[in-house]
C-alpha cells in the first residue's frame, strides 16, 4: 500500500475562478460555470492542456460552490483572512494527520479539505479534532449524455483508480443536473464508503438546439413546398409526430410542437420548435429545370 505525504495546501479563491462574487446565488454560480465549461470543454479544445487544467479548475470551484454545505465550510474557511491570497494551510499545525492528494478526479488537495477530509467546524470552533478519516473520499466526474439519451437513459462505464463502474444515467435529466451515486466513492475497509457525483451534459446534435427546456429542430422544404404547404413526419425523441406546414410559409418562421421539449426538474416539459427554412434542390432533372424557365421567364415579364 503506498503511504500518501501529508502537504501543506494553497488557498483557492473559487469565487474568483468561476467570475462571480462571493454572494453570487446558486442560480449565477451555475450560469457562470456552464458558460466557462462549455468555452474550455475538452471536446471543444482538442489537445489543449491549457484548457483541461482550465476546465480542471471551474470543475473542482463549482463542485464546491454548488454545495450548500460544501460552500459553508469554504466560507467560513476563507473567512480566516490568515489563509487566504495564496497563503499556505498545514492541516499538522491543528494537529491533524490526515494526508492529501489522492482524489481520482484529479483535483487540487485544497479541494480535499472539503470533501470530507478534515471537520472545518472543529477546528474553527475549538470543537474535538478528528485523529482520522470516517468516511471515504467522494469522487466527481462529468459525462455527456446524446439527446436521444436523454430520453431514454443511459449507461457509462467508468474507471475510477482500481475500479471500474457502471453508472445509469436516468431520464429526462436536465443538462447540469448532478446525480449522486451513494457509496460508489472511495471503499474503507474500516469506515464509511464515499459516494460519487457526476455532472450530466447534453450536447446537441446536429440540426437541433436547446434553449432552457425547449428545443428547437432545423428542417428545409423546396420553394413548392412552402407555397403549397406539406405534411412531414417529425422524430420527437420518444415519439414521432406529423405536421402541416401551411400554404405560403416563409422561410425562417417556427411551427411550435408543446410538451415535446425537455424535462426540468420542478417545471413542465418544454416544447419542440421546428424551424423551417426554403431552399432550392442541389439539382433538377430536365422537366424540372424547365419549369424554373418558364418561372424566371414570367418573373421577368411581370418586373
Amino acid at each position: 500500500m503506498v503511504k500518501r505525504k501529508e502537504k501543506i495546501v494553497e488557498y483557492k479563491d473559487y469565487y474568483k475562478t468561476l467570475g462571480v462574487n462571493k454572494k453570487a446565488s446558486a442560480e449565477e454560480i451555475k450560469k457562470a460555470y456552464r458558460k466557462m465549461a462549455k468555452k474550455y470543454h475538452p471536446d471543444a479544445n482538442k489537445d489543449s492542456k491549457v484548457a483541461e487544467e482550465k476546465f480542471k479548475e471551474i470543475s473542482e470551484a463549482y463542485e464546491v460552490l454548488s454545495d450548500k454545505k460544501k460552500r459553508q465550510n469554504y466560507d467560513m474557511f476563507g473567512s480566516n483572512t490568515h489563509y487566504q491570497n495564496g497563503n499556505h494551510f498545514d492541516p499538522r499545525s491543528y494537529g491533524y494527520r490526515q494526508s492529501t492528494g489522492g482524489n481520482q478526479q484529479g483535483f487540487s488537495d485544497f479541494f480535499d479539505l472539503f470533501s470530507g477530509g478534515i471537520d472545518l467546524g472543529s477546528l474553527f470552533g475549538g470543537g474535538r479534532r478528528s485523529q482520522r478519516i470516517q468516511k471515504g473520499r467522494d469522487y466527481h466526474g462529468e459525462v455527456t449524455i446524446s439527446l436521444k439519451e436523454l430520453f431514454e437513459g443511459a449507461k457509462r462505464t467508468l474507471k475510477l483508480g482500481s475500479q471500474t463502474i457502471e453508472v445509469k444515467i436516468p431520464k429526462e435529466i436536465k443538462d447540469g443536473s448532478k446525480v449522486k451515486f451513494r457509496g460508489k466513492g472511495e471503499k474503507l475497509s474500516n469506515g464509511q464508503n464515499g459516494d460519487l457525483y457526476i455532472v450530466v451534459s447534453i450536447v446537441p446534435e446536429k440540426g437541433y438546439e436547446i434553449k432552457g427546456n425547449n428545443i428547437i429542430k432545423e428542417i428545409s422544404i423546396t420553394p413548392w413546398g412552402a407555397y403549397y404547404g406539406e405534411e412531414r413526419l417529425i422524430d420527437c425523441f420518444d415519439s414521432s409526430i406529423k405536421i402541416k406546414i401551411p400554404k405560403k410559409f416563409v422561410s425562417g418562421k417556427m411551427i411550435r410542437i408543446p410538451n415535446k421539449g425537455m424535462f426540468l426538474q420542478n417545471s413542465k416539459r418544454g416544447n419542440l420548435n421546428i424551424k423551417i427554412t426554403i431552399k432550392n434542390p442541389k439539382t433538377l432533372n430536365k422537366k424540372q429545370e424547365k419549369l424554373y424557365q418558364q418561372l424566371q421567364e414570367l418573373s421577368s415579364e411581370e418586373k
